[in-house]
């Protein structure tokens, strides 16, 4: 399997997050803790649950996979659970997902790569994944992922 490097996905979300892109939800307690499923919303090749985990990482936020990467996953698939303060959960999300979607979407071939190194390792990661799998491939069609918080 493709190896994909921490100075990568560094280089990629390290912007993004410097941008202030990520909005800290008010409506939540500063001490609540909770859980969350990340859940495939079409069926796809799983591809950048490592930049997932690396974007949580960085606000506390544990990120335990329950899928691979180059794993080919249904819609209403559980592909990562996630776990610490409510409000990092939820202020990393929307990044976290655009990523995941964004490189599973190339992955399975439904959108081209944008010549960055992460995409690249995503089309690599889809490639091997295509080669030991038969599916139908669906051009246009992005890989979407949602967050469904759990009770507990």
């Amino acid at each position: 399997m493709v190896e994909l490097e921490r100075e990568v996905i560094l280089e990629a979300i390290l912007p993004e997050l410097r941008d202030g892109v990520l909005e800290v939800p008010s409506d939540v307690p500063e001490a609540a803790t909770g859980r969350a499923a990340v859940v495939a919303q079409a069926p796809g090749i799983l591809a950048g649950l490592p930049v997932a985990r690396e974007i949580y990482g960085r606000m506390g936020v544990r990120l335990r996979m329950l899928k691979g990467e180059g794993a080919v996953v249904e819609r209403g698939e559980r592909v990562a659970e996630v776990g610490g303060a409510i409000r990092a959960i939820r202020m990393g999300a929307g990044l976290a997902l655009t990523f995941l979607s964004r490189l599973s979407s190339v992955a399975s071939g439904r959108v081209e790569p944008d010549g960055s190194p992460l995409e690249g390792y995503a089309a690599d990661v889809g490639s091997a994944a295509r080669s030991s799998t038969v599916g139908e491939n669906r051009p246009g069609e992005a890989v979407a992922f949602a967050l469904q918080e759990e009770d507990g």
